[in-house]
């Protein structure tokens, strides 16, 4: 009689600008996993810290009360370790040890504070681990508060470049009405181009050249099911086009858009220019949503 593989469940918690996430999986000695559980609580940890540098008391607070209620369902699942890491919005705080300290004595855990090219490298092992294919490819990471931009192909990350446009950080600099004035979106539209052509020419190239963009993150997700609520690749005219609709329209009839999420309808405005400029300047005409990213790199990094 064959006997079963051993299966160990892990759980990581994604502390990003707009949400925090937890994911429990089923991890198995060959590296493969299932994942069993996720959750997640729209916490906001970059609201005004792009501005003021501080992370708010309340977000702090919202956290801590967050990693308390996902610690007990890791440890009902049986998870025998939780890995916590904060990203872009804690990276840039000039008080996070008071939100790791707040963390740890609520729910007793130790929350890494990762660096650019650590999150980079997670997300491309998250993302194409495992991958079909061989080829080279362009991962577009587009978070609260930064976007990491990947190029590379299972088990070798050949480049990356992280840049500080996030849908958060942007909404709060230059969004300030419902809905935003015309002058508003075109200052928006300037910071995402001037910071995309920091990019090196080589990425750009090799962007131009593999002709296969992955968006990952819940605001190239969240674009994709606007789009299409069946999937699959999503035209730069189709992403141009949604753009163009959904820029004039307060909060409230945004929210109420078919395939958004309400939690995110926002800073959807954000996020969807800085896809559409990278597009742009990589000259791709489309894109291929993914869910994977972060959490799955943390499980497989374990």
């Amino acid at each position: 009689m064959k006997r079963r593989e051993r299966v160990t469940p892990l759980a990581v918690v994604d502390l990003g600008s707009n949400a925090v996430r937890l994911q429990i999986a089923d991890a198995s000695r060959d590296g493969s996993f299932t994942v069993r559980a996720e959750d997640r609580a729209a916490v906001r940890l970059g609201a005004q810290v792009f501005r003021t540098g501080r992370l708010s008391s309340d977000s702090i607070a919202a956290c801590a009360t967050v990693l308390q209620r996902f610690e007990k369902l890791a440890q009902r699942a049986g998870a025998h370790r939780v890995r916590a890491v904060a990203t872009s919005a804690v990276r840039e705080a000039s008080n996070r040890g008071q939100l790791l300290r707040a963390v740890r004595v609520s729910s007793g855990l130790t929350v890494e504070v990762i660096s650019g090219a650590e999150e980079a490298r997670l997300v491309c092992l998250g993302v194409l681990q495992g991958a079909p294919t061989s080829e080279r490819t362009l991962l577009l990471d587009i978070g609260g508060g930064s976007t990491e931009v990947i190029y590379g192909k299972p088990g070798k990350l050949e480049i990356d470049v992280s840049v500080p446009l996030g849908a958060v950080r942007l909404t709060e600099k230059h969004l300030l009405t419902d809905p935003p004035t015309l002058a508003q979106r075109l200052a928006l539209l300037k910071e995402v181009h001037d910071e995309l052509a920091t990019l090196p020419k080589s990425l750009i190239r090799s962007a131009h050249q593999s002709g296969t963009v992955l968006g990952i993150g819940g605001t190239c997700v969240t674009l994709a099911r606007m789009v299409n609520p069946d999937g699959g690749r999503i035209s730069l005219d189709e992403l141009e086009s949604l753009l163009e609709d959904i820029a004039v329209l307060p909060l409230a009839k945004r929210k109420r858009v078919p395939g958004i999420d309400p939690e995110r309808a926002d800073i959807i405005l954000g996020g969807a220019r800085i896809l559409v400029e990278a597009l742009r300047m990589f000259e791709v005409d489309s894109f291929v949503a993914t869910a994977h990213g972060l959490r799955w790199g943390l499980v497989l990094d374990q």
